[in-house]
């Protein structure tokens, strides 16, 4: 991978969960106490080597947007 060419994730999380029977996002559900979408972000700027991000969001949009600006760099 050429490093020197200017990378972005594209990270969806506009999914509603409703086959996880909840009211929840599903980028939402916390896995040992972690959010999804941090864990999603965390691997996407590891494997990347950049903080650029663009993350889609759905319904219950100001939950998620809420959640990742907690998100300490």
């Amino acid at each position: 991978m050429d490093l020197s060419v200017p990378r972005v994730a594209v990270i969806l999380a506009a999914g509603h969960g409703k086959r996880l029977k909840s009211n929840i996002p599903k980028m939402l559900f916390e896995i040992w106490g972690v959010p999804t979408i941090l864990r999603v972000i965390q691997s996407a700027r590891e494997g990347f080597k950049t903080p650029n991000q663009i993350i889609v969001v759905g319904q219950k949009w100001e939950k998620v947007v809420e959640t990742v600006g907690k998100e300490k760099n």
